[in-house]
């Protein structure tokens, strides 16, 4: 599921760093620094609740485990309620990040389109194998 949201995902990294100044190399790190460590939960947490990925596949992209994603969207309610600037970045982010989608749908589905005519050659180069033998 993560390689048909590729660009989504791509996309979403994009709106954080430009909303955040958080790029997908922190994000993906180690760093515990606060505009990371909320960064790196809104990811998470708009990956899995609003994109749909499993909290495996979230995590995945993310680079982090699944009790992770587990945790923040356990704790993503008491960080919208009581913390502004958790709120306010998220709330941003989401809505950009859902106004440029039509974009991204339509470049995941070009992907989609690849890999089916990949897939169409190999199906056929096979086909051809076994009329020979």
């Amino acid at each position: 599921m993560v390689v048909e949201n590729k660009n989504k995902i791509e996309l979403l990294f994009n709106v954080v760093e430009k909303q955040m100044g958080v790029n997908q190399k922190e994000i993906k790190g180690l760093r515990k620094h606060k505009e990371v460590v909320i960064a790196r939960n809104i990811v998470g947490c708009i990956l899995n609740t609003e994109l749909g990925l499993s909290f495996k596949e979230s995590a995945r992209a993310i680079e982090r485990d699944r009790t992770t994603i587990l945790y923040y969207i356990k704790v993503l309610d008491n960080n919208i309620n009581y913390f502004k600037f958790f709120r306010e970045n998220y709330n941003a982010i989401s809505d950009k990040f859902w106004s440029k989608m039509s974009r991204a749908d339509a470049e995941d589905i070009e992907l989609q389109i690849q890999n089916l005519h990949t897939e169409i050659d190999k199906l056929t180069e096979m086909k051809n194998k076994l009329y020979l033998n």
